[in-house]
């Protein structure tokens, strides 16, 4: 073949060789857009599926981390119980102090033996008086350390090991109770001021604050006191301020500061009307 025929050739297989229309162009352009939106989407998907699942992942060893504090605490709470009803035995002799319950029974018992012994009806012995009950070693002072051991390790220790769970603030509120009702104010401050570092809600920490206030009160830090019952007010949480307000009108009382203790009588009237806390704070108004 010469060159003259070659060219015409390759000239003719341009010419014969057709080239897309616009419709074709445009249809390929829509397809090739497409499937660049259907990665995106299927992209974003596998995403929101990604974080989902992370989502879910923290979510249950959130839930697990809860029900082993709480199991734990319960563990706690039950030692407690059990060390307390103990030492109520201990320290408190069968017969001199009973709970309540037990009292009015064994009490009507014996009006019954009584009249049934004047009929001439056999009576049967008297039942031996229960131990001492919880109650009654109420307020009772003690070594907390010793005769608690168990227990009061117990509690701590949930504290420590839970403590971003609600299960580790109730430890913590537990065992700052105990130390004010039994032993030292000072150190039950140490662990309402823990409980209101991790409270898990603006009701819980109102709460703590206000235990953290009565604790100083006790120990006689009024200063420390009345910034714990001022913050726990500041919360703004009703089931808890009226006990707060009422302790800071008595706690400027008796730090001489007699304009906020007015301020704050007449603030009860008017953020709780009609309650216990505002007929209690207006019959402190002039003494």
């Amino acid at each position: 073949m010469n060159t003259e025929t070659q060219k015409s050739t390759h000239t003719n297989f341009h010419k014969e060789v057709k080239k897309p229309d616009g419709f074709q162009v445009t249809m390929e352009a829509v397809t090739k857009n497409q499937a660049k939106a259907n990665r995106m989407i299927w992209m974003i998907l596998g995403a929101i599926a990604l974080i989902g699942g992370i989502v879910a992942l923290v979510q249950s060893q959130s839930h697990k981390k809860e029900l082993l504090a709480a199991s734990d605490l319960f563990q706690a709470e039950k030692a407690l119980n059990a060390e307390l009803k103990d030492l109520a035995v201990k320290l408190v002799p069968a017969g001199v102090a009973v709970d309540e319950e037990n009292a009015d029974d064994q009490e009507d018992s014996a009006k019954t033996a009584k009249k049934d012994a004047k009929k001439g009806a056999k009576v049967p012995p008297p039942k031996p008086k229960a131990p001492a009950g919880v109650e009654a070693i109420a307020f009772k002072k003690f070594d907390v350390d010793t005769e608690l051991k168990k227990s009061i390790e117990g509690l701590k220790k949930v504290a420590e090991t839970h403590r971003s769970t609600r299960a580790g603030f109730q430890a913590s509120l537990a065992v700052g109770d105990i130390y004010l009702e039994h032993a030292s104010a000072e150190t039950a401050a140490v662990w309402y001021a823990k409980a209101a570092e991790t409270a898990p809600s603006n009701l819980d920490k109102a709460l703590a604050l206000s235990n953290l206030g009565y604790a100083y009160d006790n120990a006689g830090k009024n200063k420390e006191a009345i910034d714990a019952f001022e913050k726990s007010v500041s919360l703004n949480q009703e089931t808890v301020k009226g006990d707060s307000l009422l302790a800071l009108i008595r706690l400027y009382k008796s730090t001489e500061q007699l304009d906020k203790r007015k301020t704050t009588i007449d603030r009860v009237a008017v953020e709780l009307p009609n309650t216990e806390y505002a007929r209690e704070a207006e019959g402190l108004r002039n003494e």
